[in-house]
C-alpha cells in the first residue's frame, strides 16, 4: 500500500503530472493513473517509474519515511493521514456491507414466506454477502 502512495506523493511533491510520467513510460495518462493506484503494478514497473521521475527505486520505496530529531525513521504525516482516511473508507464500506447483508436476508425471508422461488430450492438463489475482513 505504501509504494503506490509514495509514488503519487513523490510525483506531486516534484510537480510532475500524470501526463508527463505517462509520456515517459510510453503509455496514456489514464493507464498511468491505474498503475499509480495499484501496488502490484507499481512494484512491477518501479524501475521504469523511478527513471521516468528522475529518481531511484530506493527513494520511491522509502519516500514515506522521515527522520525525527533523533535520526529515527518514522512515517511521514501525509502517510499517517492517508492511512487513517483509507481506514475510515474501509469502515464505511463494512457498514454498507452489513446493511446490504441485512436487506438480502430480509428479501430471502420474504421469498421463502411467499413461496416466490419459482420452484427452485432457496439454496439455489444468490447467497448472502459475507462480511469482508
Amino acid at each position: 500500500m505504501l509504494l503506490s502512495l509514495n509514488i503519487k506523493q513523490y510525483r506531486l511533491d516534484h510537480f510532475l503530472s500524470q501526463e508527463y510520467v505517462a509520456d515517459k513510460l510510453n503509455t496514456t495518462q489514464s493507464n498511468y493513473s491505474r498503475i499509480e493506484k495499484s501496488e502490484t503494478a507499481c512494484a512491477k514497473r518501479l524501475i521504469q517509474i523511478a527513471n521516468a521521475m528522475g529518481t531511484t527505486p530506493e527513494i520511491l520505496t522509502n519516500y514515506h519515511l522521515t527522520q525525527d530529531e533523533n535520526g529515527k525513521l518514522t512515517p511521514a504525516e501525509w502517510v499517517i493521514n492517508e492511512l487513517k482516511r483509507k481506514q475510515e473508507e474501509n469502515k464505511h464500506q463494512q457498514e454498507t456491507i452489513k446493511i446490504q447483508d441485512t436487506y438480502i436476508q430480509y428479501v430471502r425471508a420474504v421469498i421463502t414466506d411467499y413461496g416466490l422461488t419459482s420452484g427452485k430450492p432457496l439454496d439455489e438463489l444468490p447467497t448472502v454477502v459475507e462480511e469482508v475482513k
